[in-house]
């Protein structure tokens, strides 16, 4: 399940309250959850989840698996370094859509940023989010297709 807000809320506390309204909408039983972060952050109850922002946008995915998302506002910039450091000869738009590709299935696996120069992504896929932003989601098969958006206000508590 993905849940964003408009706005840049302080991430623990959206992760948290967004956590909450995941549980709701699947029936689960929720308990306050404790952000573990001895290597990639987690829940103690096993719960995944995975964070990005970036422009307006704050949004969070939680899964059962490992899952990565990235979300990139396509601002009119300078890409030429980059995509001379990726080894892309493509379009503004199409870089940005294989930068969150690449982001989201390292960040699914753990790894740092430090490794998307030679990492392929083979399973991260780009799904439409809002005019001017590219947006990936990285999940174990079969998960993407499950997706439900769910537009949900962020209140803090």
């Amino acid at each position: 399940m993905i849940y964003f807000v408009k706005g840049n809320p302080p991430s623990d506390e959206f992760i948290l309250a967004a956590y909450k309204i995941y549980c709701e909408d699947l029936n689960l039983p929720y308990s306050p959850q404790k952000i573990l972060r001895d290597g990639k952050p987690r829940f103690e109850d096993g719960v995944k989840f995975n964070l990005t922002h970036s422009g307006e946008y704050t949004v969070v995915a939680f899964s059962e698996s490992e899952v990565g998302i990235d979300l990139e506002k396509k601002e009119k910039r300078n890409l030429k370094k980059l995509k001379a450091y990726l080894d892309f000869d493509g379009s503004d738009d199409l870089f940005y859509d294989e930068w969150t590709r690449r982001e989201a299935e390292l960040k699914k696996e753990g790894k740092g940023i430090e490794s998307i120069r030679n990492f392929k992504p083979q399973f991260a896929k780009n799904v439409f989010f809002a005019k001017g932003y590219s947006f990936a989601v990285c999940g174990d098969c079969g998960q993407i297709k499950e997706i439900l958006w769910k537009r949900k206000k962020y209140l803090k508590k």
